[in-house]
């Protein structure tokens, strides 16, 4: 097709970017519909999720700055859970109840 195709998500969203020639209109859009109808937001492939970001924030050496993000994070978006755990220490990712 020669075109581009960008994802990028977060909690909140997932942002999907397609390009292509004009010609290639209706199967630019077939691809999008079936990535978009055919997601699999299982429980599992949620936790699965989850416990990568876990083992991500993990492995990484959080400096000063981090913390600082993390503070004001929490001061900013006080009890609104998916900013505080996307941007907070695995700690806040393990230690939550709530769904993800």
């Amino acid at each position: 097709m020669g075109g581009q195709l960008n994802v990028e998500t977060d909690y909140d969203s997932i942002d999907i970017t397609l390009q292509g020639r004009a010609s290639d209109y209706d199967r630019i859009v077939d691809i999008l519909r079936g990535a978009l109808v055919t997601t699999p937001l299982t429980p599992q492939n949620v936790t699965k999720l989850r416990d990568a970001r876990i083992k991500a924030l993990s492995d990484t050496k959080h400096t000063a700055v981090d913390v600082a993000d993390w503070s004001l994070a929490s001061r900013l978006f006080g009890g609104f859970r998916t900013h505080i755990r996307s941007l907070g220490p695995p700690k806040a990712l393990v230690e939550s109840n709530a769904p993800t």
